[in-house]
């Protein structure tokens, strides 16, 4: 299990620095058994801060991955895990998606405390399909993870993890990956085990699609789902982790992918101690200060994906986790192109900035000890890089990307 440091609300100061691998060769398209082929009901993860007093509403999502020609109805009720009624209220009920709609929600009641914890969760379950529709349908997914973040504190928080995408196995011929069934392969090898293998198994299923164990839904301007093969979007949620993710635009306007910004944040929004950065540092169209705290309040402004708060910048495990390891510097970028399309990676490496801004400021354990940088990540290489923030002697100030990120 992997763990991911949160600090609510302020921007974090890191005192480590990330690096990731990245691999190539890791399988193809042809390896993954066809999608189901019935529409399907799935039930996505939802998330909420529990706040530190009276009663907080959780919203979950129940999904359709297509539009029918008729009602479908369903039950659901709340089970506990590592939460429990002191925690939230058992509730169940039943749930209908309309005809030519894709989802609805409910709500589950949470109580709120002044109690540092780990975040906690409980499940909530589909059960007895009732479908109207002209089309079989069936439950793609009948449990869905419910999480309270904790708001006490700063603690070690867990969150749902993507897979890596790797579906090819390394033999003793490290030139030459094989399919991880073939006698070659050594054993207990990444592809063996995890969401990869069961796409590659043909056991997982999605609420959206995504290469080997990914699960993406694009979403329009309001933040409505769309078919999968739909050729215009503008958001794609993440429906393994729940975040929702800018999709970048070739328009020369405020999102395009060739806009670059300097790292720069008002006090107020930072911790104490750490370096501002450098206002309008960058190069971007859209009439805007270029530097990632106007770009974040542009976008909020304009309600991107039907959202008016919380865009913000993602934390460095978050650019990691919609990562494919498979892909490397000649596929570039290290991303399901079929959903993040756009990305300035695509450009040859000595045109291309150090990547993407995160929201952490880097501290060095040695040397240098200034908080003048921040981890940024680079989608050609599949990596974590340090950036800078701020002119330090002869390091100038860095101009990176932004790919944009909502929701906890």
């Amino acid at each position: 299990m992997t763990y991911t440091l949160r600090a609510i609300p302020s921007l974090l100061v890191c005192s480590y620095f990330l690096t990731a691998c990245v691999g190539g060769n890791g399988g193809d398209e042809n390896d993954l058994p066809p999608p189901p082929s019935e529409p399907g009901v799935y039930i996505d993860t939802a998330s909420v801060v529990e706040g530190d007093s009276g009663e907080t509403s959780l919203i979950f999502k129940v999904t359709l991955n297509t539009k029918l020609d008729g009602p479908v109805t369903f039950n659901w009720t709340t089970a506990n895990g590592s939460a429990d009624q002191s925690d939230f209220r058992a509730d169940d009920g039943s749930l209908t998606i309309e005809a030519g709609k894709t989802s609805v929600t409910g709500e589950v009641t949470v109580f709120g405390d002044l109690e540092p914890e780990f975040t906690e969760s409980f499940d909530i379950i589909l059960s007895e399909l009732d479908n109207q529709s002209s089309k079989t349908v069936v439950f793609g997914q009948t449990t869905g993870k419910a999480l309270i973040l904790n708001d006490d504190g700063t603690y070690l928080d867990t969150q749902p993890l993507n897979d890596t995408g790797m579906l090819a196995c390394e033999t003793s011929n490290s030139d030459n990956p094989t399919k991880c069934s073939d006698k070659a392969a050594y054993t207990n090898q990444d592809a063996h085990y995890g969401r990869d293998n069961e796409a590659l198994n043909g056991t997982l299923y999605k609420v959206g699609a995504g290469w080997a164990g990914f699960d993406f839904t694009k979403l329009d301007a309001k933040g409505e789902a769309l078919d999968n093969n739909a050729g215009n979007w503008r958001c794609v949620r993440d429906n393994r982790t729940g975040l929702i993710w800018e999709v970048k635009t070739t328009d020369k306007g405020l999102q395009d992918r060739f806009n670059t910004y300097s790292w720069y944040f008002d006090s107020d929004r930072l911790l104490t101690g750490s370096n501002n950065g450098t206002p309008n540092g960058g190069e971007c169209k859209g009439n805007i200060a270029c530097d990632t705290q106007s770009y974040i309040d542009a976008i909020n402004k304009a309600g991107l994906c039907g959202r008016t708060s919380e865009w913000r910048l993602p934390a460095p495990e978050e650019l990691r986790s919609i990562n494919d390891y498979r892909r490397g510097y000649s596929t570039r970028p290290t991303l399901d192109t079929n959903f993040f399309k756009n990305d300035p990676a695509i450009l040859e490496s000595s045109l291309y900035s150090t990547g993407v801004w995160s929201l952490m400021s880097y501290y060095p354990i040695s040397g240098d000890q200034s908080l003048d940088r921040a981890i940024g990540y680079n989608y050609q290489s599949g990596s974590a890089v340090s950036a800078q923030k701020s002119t330090n002697g002869d390091n100038k100030f860095d101009q990176l990307y932004i790919r944009l990120v909502n929701g906890s």
